[in-house]
C-alpha cells in the first residue's frame, strides 16, 4: 500500500480501535474524512491534479512525524491507540468541509470519495471483529 494509503488507513483503524461498543456506531465524520484522505490519495496515485481546497489532504514530511501506537494488539490486550499523525489528522480534519464540497464538483473524484466512505465501515468492521467478538481487551 503507497504510504499515502497507509496514512488514511492508520486514522481510521485507530478510531475504530478505540471505539466504545460496536463498529456500526462508527460517526459520520470518522468515515467522511476517511473517504477524502483516501480520495486524494487516489487522485495522487492516477496523477491527477486534486482540487486546491485539499492540499492539506496531501502528507507532507512535517506533517508525518509519527507517534507510536504502544500495545496495539500485544498481550491479547489491545491498547488505546493515540494518534499516529497528529499534525495531518489535525490539518486534514479542520478543511473536510471544503475539500468533500470540492471533490463533489467532479463525477470522477466523487465516485472515488463515495466509494471510499462506504468502504470505512467495512475496514472499521472487520479491525473490530475480534475486539466485538472479545477475543481482545482494550486497556
Amino acid at each position: 500500500m503507497p504510504p499515502c494509503n497507509q496514512i488514511a488507513s492508520a486514522a481510521l483503524l485507530n478510531t475504530c480501535a478505540s471505539l466504545e461498543g460496536d463498529a456500526g456506531q462508527i460517526i459520520e465524520q470518522v468515515k467522511t474524512v476517511y473517504a477524502a484522505r483516501l480520495a486524494i490519495c487516489e487522485l495522487l496515485d492516477a496523477g491527477i491534479d486534486i482540487p486546491p481546497e485539499c492540499s492539506t489532504f496531501v502528507p507532507e514530511s512535517n506533517d508525518l512525524r509519527e507517534q507510536e501506537l504502544r500495545g496495539f494488539f500485544h498481550s491479547g490486550t489491545i491498547s488505546k491507540p493515540t494518534l499516529h499523525y497528529p499534525q495531518y489528522e489535525h490539518s486534514t480534519s479542520k478543511h473536510l468541509n471544503r475539500c468533500a464540497q470540492a471533490l463533489h464538483q467532479t463525477p470522477q473524484f466523487w465516485t472515488s470519495f463515495s466509494n471510499s466512505k462506504q468502504n470505512a465501515l467495512v475496514m472499521c468492521h472487520a479491525m473490530r471483529a475480534p475486539i466485538d467478538k472479545g477475543l481482545f481487551i482494550l486497556d
